[in-house]
């Protein structure tokens, strides 16, 4: 009663194109992997490029420099000034945005609202008539 016990094939009995059991044989030059990633990664990013440059460029670039316009006092004919909250403070105690905020909520509460109900029940005026079609008009006597 002895244990089979299997061993990994010898190395000379291995060609070059053949895998073992455990896997494929791996590379005996690892510099030969680290320029196939550096390249599949530098041909990643050139791929990602032009959507990373439309989002700096179109997104992120915009948004931050409307939070740095945000703080300061700024016009087209002299250079920024910081004024820090300033802004804020002024927009939020004037009367007109408190009305503008008013009917902004008005719109997103009524309007939304008011639009989206026929959205829902215009799926439950269509009723099926007797020949199996979708009807939309209202039930009429049947054909002769």
């Amino acid at each position: 009663m002895g244990s089979a016990v299997t061993h990994a094939p010898a190395r000379e009995d291995l060609d070059r194109d053949s895998e073992p059991r455990h896997g494929p044989v791996k590379s005996r030059r690892p510099a030969d992997l680290k320029r196939r990633g550096r390249r599949e990664n530098l041909a990643g990013y050139l791929f990602m490029s032009p959507w990373i440059a439309g989002f700096l460029l179109l997104t992120a670039g915009p948004m931050v420099a409307s939070l740095y316009f945000a703080f300061t006092d700024y016009n087209l004919f002299d250079a920024p000034r910081w004024i820090g909250l300033d802004n804020f403070s002024e927009m939020f105690g004037d009367p007109r945005w408190r009305h503008s905020v008013q009917v902004t909520l008005w719109y997103v509460v009524v309007g939304t609202r008011s639009s989206c109900s026929p959205r829902s029940v215009w799926p439950c005026c269509w009723r099926r008539n007797g020949a199996g079609r979708p009807s939309t008009g209202p039930p009429s006597t049947p054909r002769r």
